[in-house]
C-alpha cells in the first residue's frame, strides 16, 4: 500500500480542492491500509462517482476486490486503472501486480509491455515483467529485458539479481557468478550478495582451498565472533536437549525430504525441537513441519539481533544451520555465537567460513577423514552411513519395470538445469554417438536458445535431433511420471544431484554420477554408495562413458534394477529413519558432552543502571534510555551522555536506563524500555555520544511532551519518496530546504561546540533527528508503535518516525540543546545496506 501512499500524498499537496476525485481515492488508500474495507470501499466508489475516469480509484477497488476474492470484478477495475493511467508507472506496476496474483498474467504482461520499452531503466516493471516471461519459460526474452535494464540503470541491483538468475538457470554459470559479483560490489556491506558468489562458485569447477579461504574471509567480514558469550544452559551431559533448526527450506524444496525425518523421527523424550522458520511464504510443507515441531517460529522479518534474541530467549542448547549460504540463510547471526554448541548440516556444499559454527555434520563419502579437514573451520562430525535420510514422496508412482532396454535405452536429466554443465554437455553427448539408437530426455531445459545450445554438441557428432526430448519446468507429478519412460538417469556434473538422485532410485531408475573432489561432486558417490551400487560410480568423464555404454548394453541386469530399486532403497540406511536418527542424535549428544565438559560458569545478568537509588515513580520523572559498547566505569567516566548525566545528578526527575557493553541493536534496547512495568512514562532516548548541554531538560521534555507525543531537537515539516535522513532529500545528502527545517543540533567533540541553526522550532514535523527521541510510553503503547528490530543502527529513528505518524501521532521539534560528538554514519556499507532495507519495507 506504501507505493499508493507516495502518490496520493503527492496528489492531496497538489489538489487541494476538497472531495476531488484524488482526495477521496487517497481516503480510500489509507482506510485500505488500516484494514478497513468498508470505509475504503466507500471512498473508491464516491471517488468514481465524482470521476469515471480516476485510475488511482479504480487501482484501489480493484485491489480491494482482490482482498474480497471478487477475481473478475478486481480483473476489471485494475485493468481500467492501467488503461486509463498508463503513463503512471505507479498505478501500471501496482496494477499489475495485483492481476499477477490474481491468476491473470497475461493482462499484466499487456500491462507492463509499454512501460518497460518506454523505460527500460524502471527496474521494478521490468523485473516485473521478466518473471512473468520467464514462467511462460519465454527465458530469452526475460533474459534481453533484464541485460537491457541493467545498461540502462547500473544501480539496479534487484535486475542484476533477476538477470545472474536467468543466466544461471539457463546453464550460463559463468555469466551468472560475474552479474552475482557485480551485486556483491554494488552492495559491498550485504553479507548475502557476497554469500551469492561464493555459492554459485560451487556449480564450476573451482580451486577448493582458495574457496575456502573465501568462505573464511566473508565469516570474518560478516560474522565475525563477539566477546566471549557466557550461557545459563545447565551444563548437564545426559538432560533433555533443546535443539534449534534454522532454514528457508521448511517449504516444498530440494531439501525438505531429507529435513523431515529430523522432525518426524526425532526422539522427543531426549530432545525438544525449535524450527526457525527463514523463508516469508507458506506451503503445505511448512504446515506440516510446523505440526511436527515442538516450538516453531517466524524469524523472516526479524534482524540479525531480533533472531539472536529469540534464540536465546528459547535457551537453545544446539543450534543448527541447515542452509549454508543458499537463499534465505542466517548465517551472520551465528557469529556472535547464540547457543553453547551450533553446528551447519545438510543445506550446503562446502564451509560456511564461520568460524563461530563449531561443527560439520558429514559422512565418509562426502568427507573423507584424513583429507578433508583442511576445507572447513568446522570440525568435521561423521556420521556412520550416508549423510542423508530421504523421505519419498508419498504419492509416487509405481516403478514401471518393462522396458524396452534392448539396445536403445533413454536416459534422462532431471536435475536442477543450473546444475548442467557444458563438460557434461559433451559427455552425454559422446554417450549417444556411440548409442547410435539411444535417446536422451533432459527435463526443465528452458526454451529457445538454450536448447540450441544444448543440442549443438550431439549435433557435431551427427546424433539426430529427434533423438533429444526437452520439456520446460512440470508439476512434480508430471516430473515423476517421466521416470516411467526412462532406463538410465545421468547425473550432472560436477555439481551431482541430491534429492533428484533419491527420486530416481525411489522410482526405480539407477543413476550414473562422477565423483570428484569436491562435496558438490560427491553427492552422487555418498548416496550410491549406501545402496552399494558402487558400480555406478564413475572417477574421470572416459569412465563415467564407459560405464554408460556397458549398463546400457546389460538389459537384464538393468531389468533387475528396475525391478529392485525401490524395495532395496527403502530397506537402507536411506529411508530407515530409525537407524538414521539414532545415529544422528547420538552425533547431537557427543557434541553436547565435550561443551559440558568445559562449560564456561553460570552468566551474570545484564547490567541496567539507574543513577538515582530511589527514583521517584511520579508521572513527572523522566527515563533516559541508552546503550553502549563501554563498560560500566568507562560510561560514567569518559562518553557524553554519562559525564552529562553526572552533572545533572541533581535533577530527581532524571533517571537512567543504559545497557552496558552492549551488542544488540538500539530498536531491541528502546522497545525493552516501553514494554517494561516500572512506572516510567516519560522516555528520552539518546546516543551515547551526546552531551546534553541544557540543565533545564526536564522542564523542556515535559513541556514538549504536553504539545506532542513525540519530541526530537531537530526535525523536516515535510518527508519526501525515498528520503535517506531526516534532513536530506536524495542518496547524495543533499539538504532539503530551508523552510522545511527546523531546530538545532550542536556537533563537536566537547559539549557547547558549533551549533547548527535549521529553523524555528516548536514546529510540527514529519521525521526527526534520531540523536534525541522523547515520548509517552502511554501514547506509544496505546498507538502499538515500536522501533523496528531490523533497522539496529541505522533508520531506525526514520522508521520509528513514520510509523508513528501512520497511527496518527503527532512528531515536533522542541528547543533542547545537545551536542552530538558524531556526525553519523551516512554513505557508510551499513548504512547503505539499512537504506535499501528501508526502501524496501516502505516501497519507496
Amino acid at each position: 500500500m506504501s507505493l499508493f501512499s507516495r502518490l496520493f500524498g503527492s496528489l492531496q499537496r497538489t489538489r487541494v480542492e476538497t472531495g476531488s476525485a484524488d482526495v477521496l481515492a487517497a481516503r480510500g488508500v489509507e482506510s485500505l491500509g488500516k484494514g478497513d474495507l468498508e470505509a475504503a470501499q466507500r471512498d473508491f466508489e464516491a471517488a468514481l462517482r465524482r470521476d469515471p475516469g480516476c485510475g488511482p480509484a479504480h487501482c484501489g477497488l480493484g485491489i480491494l476486490l482482490q482482498q474480497q476474492g471478487a477475481r473478475e470484478a478486481a480483473r476489471e477495475h485494475l485493468q481500467l486503472a492501467g488503461r486509463l493511467d498508463a503513463d503512471n508507472r505507479v498505478i501500471v506496476l501496482r496494477s499489475a501486480q495485483a492481476l499477477d496474483e490474481l491468476g491473470f498474467a497475461d493482462a499484466a504482461i499487456e500491462m507492463l509491455e509499454p512501460i518497460a520499452e518506454a523505460h527500460p531503466s524502471d527496474w521494478k516493471a521490468c523485473v516485473r515483467l521478466a518473471r512473468l516471461k520467464r514462467a511462460r519459460d519465454d527465458f530469452d526474452t526475460a533474459t534481453a529485458l533484464m541485460e537491457r535494464t541493467v545498461a540502462s540503470n547500473p544501480a539496479a541491483g534487484h535486475a542484476m539479481e533477476e538477470l545472474a538468475s536467468l543466466y544461471r538457470d539457463s546453464g550460463q554459470i559463468d555469466a551468472a557468478i560475474e552479474m552475482f559479483e557485480r551485486v556483491a560490489a554494488l552492495h559491498p556491506g550485504v553479507p548475502t550478495a557476497h554469500g551469492a558468489v561464493l555459492f554459485h562458485e560451487l556449480y564450476r569447477e573451482h580451486d577448493r582451498a582458495e574457496l575456502t579461504q573465501r568462505h573464511r574471509v566473508w565469516g570474518r567480514r560478516f560474522a565475525p565472533p563477539g566477546r566471549i558469550a557466557r550461557f545459563g544452559n545447565p551444563p548437564q551431559a545426559e538432560r533433555r536437549l533443546r535443539i534449534g533448526y534454522v532454514s528457508a527450506d521448511y517449504r516444498r524444496s530440494s531439501a525438505a525430504p531429507f529435513i523431515e525425518p529430523l522432525l518426524a523421527a526425532r526422539d522427543a523424550e531426549r530432545f525438544h525441537v525449535v524450527c526457525y522458520n527463514a523463508w516469508r511464504e507458506r506451503d503445505e510443507v511448512t504446515e506440516r513441519f510446523e505440526a511436527l515441531a515442538d516450538d516453531w517460529r517466524e524469524v523472516a522479518e526479524l534482524s540479525d539481533t531480533g533472531f539472536g534474541k529469540q534464540v536465546r530467549a528459547d535457551a537453545i542448547d544446539i543450534l543448527i544451520d541447515l542452509n549454508g549460504h543458499t537463499t534465505g540463510n542466517r548465517l551472520p547471526a551465528f557469529g556472535p555465537r547464540l547457543a553453547p554448541v551450533q553446528a551447519t548440516y545438510l543445506g550446503y556444499g562446502a564451509t560456511t567460513g564461520v568460524a563461530a559454527i563449531d561443527y560439520r555434520i558429514t559422512d565418509a563419502v562426502i568427507d573423507p577423514p584424513g583429507s578433508a579437514e583442511r576445507y572447513y573451520s568446522e570440525r568435521l562430525m561423521h556420521l556412520p552411513d550416508a549423510m542423508w535420510c530421504y523421505t519419498p514422496p508419498p504419492d509416487a508412482p509405481a516403478p514401471r519395470v518393462a522396458r524396452e532396454t534392448g539396445g536403445a535405452p533413454t536416459f534422462g536429466v532431471f536435475n536442477n538445469f543450473a546444475k548442467v554443465s557444458p563438460a557434461a554437455i559433451e559427455t552425454w553427448a559422446e554417450i549417444l554417438a556411440q548409442l547410435p539408437h539411444a535417446r536422451l530426455v533432459c527435463v526443465g531445459v528452458p526454451a529457445g536458445s538454450t536448447r540450441a545450445r544444448f543440442a549443438e554438441p550431439f549435433e557435431r557428432r551427427g546424433v539426430d535431433p529427434e533423438r533429444l526430448t526437452f520439456t520446460g519446468r512440470v508439476s512434480y507429478a508430471e516430473y515423476l511420471e517421466l521416470y516411467q519412460a526412462v532406463d538410465i538417469a545421468l547425473d550432472t556434473f560436477p555439481y551431482t544431484g541430491g534429492t533428484t538422485t533419491c527420486d530416481a532410485l525411489w522410482m526405480g531408475v539407477p543413476v550414473l554420477s562422477l565423483a570428484g573432489d569436491a562435496v558438490p561432486a560427491r553427492s552422487g558417490a555418498s548416496l550410491l554408495s549406501a545402496l552399494s551400487l558402487t558400480d555406478w560410480i564413475a572417477q574421470t568423464r572416459e569412465d563415467y562413458v564407459a560405464r554408460a555404454l556397458r549398463h546400457a548394453g546389460a538389459p537384464a541386469a538393468l531389468e533387475e534394477l528396475h525391478r529392485t530399486l525401490r524395495s532395496r532403497m527403502a530397506a537402507s540406511a536411506l529411508c530407515d529413519r530409525a537407524r538414521f536418527m539414532r545415529a544422528y542424535e547420538d552425533l547431537l549428544r557427543r557434541m553436547w558432552r565435550e561443551w559440558c565438559a568445559v562449560a564456561p560458569p553460570e552468566p551474570q545478568p545484564e547490567t541496567l543502571f539507574s543513577h538515582s537509588a530511589q527514583p521517584a515513580q511520579s508521572t513527572d520523572v523522566i527515563q533516559i534510555v541508552s546503550a553502549t559498547r563501554l563498560p560500566e566505569a568507562e560510561f560514567w567516566e569518559k562518553s557524553p551522555l554519562g559525564t552529562s548525566l553526572r552533572r545533572l545528578k541533581g535533577d530527581a526527575r532524571l533517571v537512567a536506563r543504559v545497557a552496558f557493553e552492549n551488542t544488540r541493536g538500539l530498536p531491541e534496547i528502546y522497545n525493552a524500555a516501553i514494554d517494561a512495568q516500572d512506572g516510567h512514562d516519560l522516555l528520552v532516548f539518546m546516543h551515547d555520544d551526546v552531551w546534553i548541554d541544557d540543565h533545564f531538560v526536564a522542564e523542556r521534555v515535559i513541556e514538549g511532551l504536553k504539545a506532542y507525543d513525540v519530541i526530537g531537537v531537530a526535525g523536516n515539516r515535510r518527508r519526501l519518496p525515498g528520503q535517506p535522513g531526516w534532513g536530506f532529500v536524495d542518496e547524495g545528502l543533499t539538504w532539503d530546504e530551508r523552510e522545511q527545517l527546523s531546530g538545532t543540533v550542536a556537533h563537536g567533540q566537547k559539549p557547547f561546540e558549533n551549533i547548527s541553526f535549521f529553523g524555528p522550532a516548536p514546529a510540527d514535523c514529519e521525521l526527526l533527528d534520531g540523536a534525541f527521541l522523547a515520548a509517552r510510553k502511554s501514547a506509544l503503547t496505546a498507538a502499538g508503535v515500536r522501533f523496528d528490530p531490523r533497522f539496529e543502527f541505522h533508520f531506525y529513528d526514520m522508521d520509528f518516525c513514520r510509523s508513528a505518524r501512520q497511527k496518527g501521532l503527532r512528531l515536533g521539534t522542541w528547543p533542547i540543546c545537545i551536542t552530538h560528538q558524531s556526525g553519523g554514519g551516512f554513505g557508510s556499507d551499513g548504512w547503505r545496506e539499512k537504506y535499501r532495507s528501508y526502501l524496501e519495507k516502505w516501497n519507496d
